[in-house]
């Protein structure tokens, strides 16, 4: 389980190439959580509705950071 993990946040976090090396921290941490979730919950589709909420917090702050809203 935990090295399927691992590598699987891995390799997630350096498909992130835009990021520096905080963020692709980042990514990997955030990656093990999705992992874990899945593993512990057995659901996918749990990890897609958290990787969805993820990436609309994301736009929300930079709206917010353009000044757009």
């Amino acid at each position: 389980m935990l090295p399927g993990i691992l590598a699987i946040a891995l390799l997630w976090s350096l498909l992130h190439v835009q990021y520096d090396w905080f963020g692709a921290a980042v990514v990997f941490t955030i990656g093990m959580l999705f992992g874990y979730v899945r593993h512990y919950s057995g659901s996918t589709t749990l990890v897609i509705l958290l990787h969805v909420l993820l990436n609309f917090e994301s736009v929300l702050e930079t709206v917010i950071a353009l000044g757009w809203g």
